[in-house]
């Protein structure tokens, strides 16, 4: 028995979840799971404003396991109070189980959705004073998206009109969906393998360049399903 179905897939935004019965004592014989779920591109953080479940040893009686989608923990007592915790995809399972004595306060947990958002560290190379040459990751894992907002920050060093390619944003299959780079003709974005030239679009004059001696932060919207840019 208990005071509240305890079994649910929490789909919103955000929202809040307890134990059965919180604030009052949970019940006995308790098997409770919340499956918490967002979009694609989307992380879910789960914060537990309070805690009290039956302490003891590993957590035999009562307790509650977070699934976060890479590893399982258990937690009981208070150990969890005031602390919050990241989802390493769009999904996270929270159980919770009581046995036949002893029962507490229980919990009271907040949940939010959050959009995937990635920074590289820059890195100076090599190791002297006075030199300014950065190195990012030549790769970041992140699930599949059908929409992001992608910003960078770079300057231009020396007097190089070579092409290059700021970013390329590719399948797990290593098929290149989206890049932006320079070449010749001029900046531009490929898509799926055809190229546009944004000379017509960019607040720049013919032959300037986007990045100066200062940095200068560039940001591309993507949105596939509407097929924009």
């Amino acid at each position: 028995w208990g005071c509240a179905h305890c079994r649910v897939v929490l789909s919103s935004p955000s929202g809040t979840f307890t134990s059965p019965c919180y604030p009052n004592d949970y019940p006995n014989s308790q098997a409770c799971m919340w499956t918490l779920r967002a979009p694609t591109g989307y992380i879910i953080q789960i914060t537990f404003n309070d805690f009290d479940i039956e302490e003891a040893p590993n957590c035999i009686y009562d307790s509650l396991s977070l699934d976060n989608g890479e590893s399982q923990t258990k937690f009981c007592g208070a150990t969890a109070k005031g602390l919050s915790f990241n989802s390493s995809a769009n999904e996270m399972h929270v159980s919770f189980s009581s046995d036949f004595s002893i029962q507490k306060k229980g919990f009271n947990a907040s949940y939010i959705r959050v959009a995937v958002s990635l920074r590289n560290q820059k890195v100076i190379l090599p190791q002297t004073l006075g030199v300014y040459q950065v190195s990012v990751a030549k790769s970041v894992s992140i699930p599949q998206l059908s929409a992001f907002t992608l910003c960078f920050e770079a300057t231009k060093v020396g007097k190089e009109e070579s092409d290059w390619i700021a970013f390329t944003y590719s399948d797990a299959s290593f098929t290149q969906l989206l890049s932006f780079g320079k070449s010749k003709g001029g900046y531009f974005i490929s898509i799926s393998g055809s190229k546009c030239l944004l000379n017509s679009v960019l607040p720049v004059k013919d032959k300037e360049d986007i990045f100066i001696e200062n940095f200068e932060q560039l940001c591309i919207l993507w949105n596939n399903t509407l097929g924009s840019v």
